[in-house]
């Protein structure tokens, strides 16, 4: 292809072609008027008729597309990529920089996709965003042994229809985790119970009946004092054997306590020598009282009685002191007396 070479038919340098002045504004501005259109008209040809591919020779290398111009050989180069099949592109021939990946243009598209083509070894890792993923996509073959913790599990997700057989151990359950609500109307039986489970708090007032009582279960140790009244003894329960030896007293003589026995029987020896000159002889008795709140006996030994009968012997009502009695007679006897006391509280 040649291209034609823009020239003038009039030389600017020329004053033939060009005067130097001219008086007449209208000839110079005819004159660049003509420079204007000629190089406009040279441009227009060049660009609307040169350049046409039907213009532009062609001349193909040895085996190559037959032409003569260019556009015969675009016509004939289009025909063939139209022409070209699977079976024309050469195995391997298309590599990824043959690819277009610009953005809303790319060459794959899901229709270009076989389907199963895409395995695990062609998806990068850390690809497959939840957003990728369908309802439902994942079943439980599809999860990793041990691979759902406590984080992946929403708050509430686990329902009781989840939970297998016996699957909640007492390991799993947190410490006072199992509360009253938790546990069904007579669920825990006598087997659930640990040794000793049940403290006394536990049981309410009136609780223990005497069907819950083992027979011989209360022991003298589990009553408390002045526990067992009179209405709760049989009749005839109290043998002898059961009375301990002195502790049936009198019984004051305005009948309203029982007084049980203190001390005694104690005895007490009045020698010659403690009778003063007033006829009265005081002796030591360990547990006397001076507040008269006891009831207090004394008799003469057998060896003693005539002695005190015949001298007129007798105890005084009012002790001198705590822990002593005073004695008076009529005559002082001859020789040593003995008497034994008994003191009732």
């Amino acid at each position: 292809m040649s291209v034609s070479q823009m020239t003038f038919d009039r030389v600017w340098t020329s004053a033939t072609d060009f005067p130097t002045y001219v008086a007449q504004e209208e000839t110079v501005r005819a004159d660049m008027q003509y420079l204007f259109d000629f190089i406009k008209n040279h441009f227009n040809n060049f660009v609307t008729n040169e350049l046409l591919a039907e213009n532009i020779p062609f001349s193909p290398t040895p085996g190559a597309i037959e032409a003569v111009d260019l556009q015969s050989a675009i016509e004939a180069v289009h025909q063939e990529v139209v022409d070209v099949t699977q079976d024309s592109v050469a195995d391997g021939s298309i590599t990824l920089a043959k690819l277009c990946q610009v953005s809303g243009s790319e060459a794959v598209d899901t229709d270009a996709i076989r389907d199963g083509a895409i395995i695990s070894s062609k998806i990068a890792d850390g690809t497959i965003t939840a957003a990728k993923l369908a309802s439902g996509a994942i079943s439980g073959g599809s999860l990793a042994a041990g691979s759902i913790t406590g984080t992946q599990l929403a708050n509430g997700a686990v329902s009781t229809d989840k939970l297998g057989a016996n699957a909640v151990t007492r390991a799993k359950l947190g410490n006072a985790a199992v509360g009253s609500d938790q546990i069904a109307d007579a669920a825990v039986t006598t087997a659930k119970l640990g040794s000793k489970a049940v403290a006394t708090g536990n049981i309410a007032d009136g609780a223990v009946g005497t069907n819950q009582l083992a027979n011989s279960a209360v022991t003298s140790a589990k009553l408390g004092a002045g526990s067992v009244i009179t209405a709760k003894l049989s009749d005839g329960a109290v043998t002898n054997a059961k009375i301990q030896d002195g502790t049936i007293s009198y019984v004051k003589t305005d009948g309203t306590t029982i007084q049980k026995k203190h001390a005694g029987p104690i005895a007490v020896t009045i020698a010659v020598a403690d009778w003063n000159s007033s006829l009265q002889a005081t002796k030591t008795v360990s547990g006397i009282k001076t507040d008269n709140s006891q009831f207090v006996t004394w008799t003469p030994a057998d060896a003693s009685y005539a002695l005190c009968a015949n001298n007129g012997v007798r105890s005084l009502i009012t002790p001198p002191a705590a822990n002593q009695v005073r004695f008076q007679c009529d005559t002082k006897p001859t020789s040593a007396i003995t008497v034994y006391f008994t003191i009732f509280d």
